[in-house]
Formats: C-alpha cells, structure tokens, sequence
C-alpha cells in the first residue's frame, strides 16, 4: 500500500493492534520530522481546511469511543 494511503487509512476498531498501527503512523512522520513543519507559510483558507479536516477526523473517532476505551477515549 502507498505511504499515503497508509497514512490516510484510519482504524476501523479500537483494538490493540489499531492503537499500535496509529502510533506506527505517528513515528513514521516524526522520523521525518513533520512535526517540524512550519505551516505559516500555508494560506489562511488552507490552515482553516486542514485545521477543520483534523476537528472532523478527531469526532469521528470520538463518537464510537466508550468509558472502557482507556487513554484513547475521548473525554
């Protein structure tokens, strides 16, 4: 699968080996430092997309999470 369809894919459970496929994720971008990025040099329009995406992606995420869902859940 291409890196950025990889990355693009979320999990479709919660499950211990979801949680460590999104943390793989997170260690590939920080070993090429992206979280490094200097995103002022984007368009306003474009930080408020991207910024409204991860708002979006994150409820999705949150609205399946339970109590038992441990550190992951959302509060």
């Amino acid at each position: 699968m291409p890196r950025l369809r990889w990355l693009g894919k979320g999990p479709v459970e919660a499950s211990p080996t979801a949680v460590k496929a999104e943390i793989a994720k997170l260690e590939f971008l920080r070993g090429m430092d992206a979280h490094r990025l200097d995103l002022s040099v984007l368009r306003a329009e474009r930080r408020r997309f991207l910024a409204t995406v991860g708002h979006r992606l994150t409820a999705q995420a949150c609205s399946g999470a339970t109590p038992s869902a441990g550190p992951w859940g959302c509060g």
